[in-house]
């Protein structure tokens, strides 16, 4: 069965050329405001070298003036950041390596003695991993039918990757047994790697053998491992490694296609899950059940507090925990967004059918004194069209860009917006949807926000206080790392839309974004790099000792 989308065109197509489009734009003043809101909700690639047109998107990001996925590890974890750095950020197929100047932030891609520039990967990357000491980088990587998990060694110099080992299936990469990988972590004593999979609502643990190359899977008592969660969305062993978390977001209300015509489909909830830890083997401890129209999508733990922070992507919500003897307890409950109003009424299951905005990713500051949660909006509509008065440059634009062909956003998020619509789709595959059917093209609505907000955490309740939020220069920011020398942060803005500006419609590309951190946390942006061979997906960074 596929699921529908309303006024949403899903194509899932992932560009396949290399080549990075580097452009910057001039910074802007950062946008935020009060809106945080408290109410419980009783639970709770770039690819090759190549120099393109500037591309900061700019989205509207519902604020007014005032001050990962961050994955765990992402940002260098424990490495001394004196040396120098590099970032990586996958664009489709493509796994782009850049350095990353410490002293501006200016992002150029490293070239290979073939004057190669990225690592191509078989199949689209959903999400990385660093091992603890930062030398192995593991992927997830899927398409429509394939889905594989890799592992790979960094050049300490360069940081250029190295495929390592063959499969028992006569690749480079292992066949994931339960079908797409969209999130996984590699434990703290570097013995296991985790895995989390949408589609078949289940989780994975594979062995990591002395060589670093990913071994036999560990079994799960009873099958624990399955119908863990209708859309589970991160996995993370806790500092202590003793628990791992599992985020499941749930889903919207949905129109189903099967035989029998359309059928309405439920809501499935969200979950937030605890299991004990040992051996490779999860043993469930405790599951929270959330209310009508929240789920949780990420979380992370504070760096020195028995503190957890969940960005519930349905609902828009930051929610803060008390974790102790691997039991979490709900504290503190505020909105994500700079803009209460672009919020939905949750309770009407509206998140995403309505105005599409999520929370995303999620980063604790490794001083503890802050944190960061992107919001995400790209509700497409209908094209209007120009003005009446464009006159003859009606049909405007980027040569190609209003064509029938590219009348719909793209999006590789493999299971709809994000993967959302895959938990009905064998494969992860995206459908084309309604609204791509007809010679009108989906333009992005221009509402809501795709920011970074910045909270601060008080040092004695670990309550988040809203600080500002700063426009993300794309659309659809799902991904963001610190860089080891903690003096930037860099976001993947994943999707590519139409716009309508006047008689012209233009593309915006997806692109990373660089900003440069302040001592409080507050956010300044620089530069943003359109990324031409596909969505971006997830970024990371480490340090080198070479050129």
């Amino acid at each position: 069965m596929r699921i529908v989308r309303i006024a949403l065109a899903i194509v899932g197509v992932a560009a396949l050329g290399l080549g990075v489009g580097i452009g910057c734009s001039d910074n802007t003043a950062n946008n935020a405001g009060s809106g945080s809101s408290s109410g419980g909700t009783g639970a709770s690639g770039a690819s090759g070298a190549g120099t393109g047109a500037s591309g900061s998107a700019g989205a509207h990001s519902g604020s007014s003036s005032g001050i990962s996925d961050a994955g765990p590890d992402a940002d260098a974890g424990g490495l001394d950041a004196g040396g120098k750095e590099v970032l990586y950020a996958n664009s489709g197929l493509s796994l782009g390596v850049f350095d990353l100047d410490v002293a501006d932030g200016t992002l150029t891609p490293k070239l290979t003695d073939a004057g190669a520039g990225a690592t191509m990967v078989p199949q689209v990357l959903q999400f990385a991993d660093f091992d603890p000491g930062h030398k192995h980088l593991y992927l997830g990587a899927t398409t429509g039918t394939d889905h594989y998990l890799y592992a790979n060694a960094i050049d300490p110099s360069s940081g250029r990757l190295t495929a390592l080992g063959a499969s028992v299936d006569g690749g480079l990469g292992l066949l994931s047994p339960r079908g797409r990988v969209i999130n996984l972590t590699v434990s703290g004593d570097d013995k296991y790697l985790l895995t989390v999979h949408n589609v078949t609502q289940s989780y994975s643990v594979f062995n990591i053998a002395g060589d670093s190359t990913l071994g036999t899977e560990v079994p799960q008592a009873d099958g624990g491992n399955s119908n863990v969660g209708a859309f589970v969305h991160q996995v993370r062993v806790d500092p202590s490694g003793q628990y791992v978390t599992i985020c499941d977001r749930g889903n919207d209300p949905a129109t189903v296609v099967t035989d029998a015509g359309l059928v309405a489909k439920p809501e499935d909830v969200g979950h937030l899950l605890v299991y004990s830890f040992s051996g490779g083997v999860l043993t469930p401890k405790q599951t929270i059940t959330f209310p009508s129209g929240y789920g949780p999508r990420h979380l992370d733990f504070h760096p020195t507090q028995p503190w957890v922070y969940a960005s519930v992507e349905r609902g828009n919500r930051l929610i803060t925990y008390t974790f102790q003897n691997g039991m979490l307890t709900e504290k503190f409950n505020v909105a994500s967004v700079a803009n209460a109003a672009d919020a939905p009424d949750a309770s009407l299951n509206a998140t995403e059918a309505v105005n599409g905005q999520r929370a995303g990713a999620i980063k604790v500051d490794p001083s503890g004194k802050y944190l960061w949660i992107t919001n995400r909006n790209n509700l497409a509509i209908p094209d209007p069209g120009p003005p009446l008065d464009a006159g003859t440059d009606a049909a405007g634009g980027d040569a190609g860009d209003a064509t029938v062909a590219d009348a719909a956003p793209v999006d590789a998020d493999a299971a709809a917006s994000d993967a959302d619509a895959a938990a009905s789709d064998a494969d992860g595959a995206a459908d084309a949807a309604v609204a791509d059917a007809g010679p009108v093209p989906m333009v992005f609505a221009e509402t809501g926000e795709n920011n970074i907000a910045l909270f601060s955490i008080n040092q004695t309740t670990g309550e988040p206080t809203f600080v500002a939020a700063v426009d993300s220069h794309g659309v659809e920011p799902r991904t963001f790392v610190v860089d080891p020398a903690h003096k930037f942060l860099i976001v993947g803005n994943q999707k590519k839309v139409f716009r309508r500006q006047g008689g012209t419609l233009t593309t915006v590309l997806p692109n990373v974004a660089v900003f440069q951190i302040a001592a409080d946390g507050r956010l300044t942006f620089l530069k943003s790099y359109d990324q031409t061979s596909g969505e971006v997906w997830w970024v990371g960074s480490t340090t080198v000792t070479g050129p």
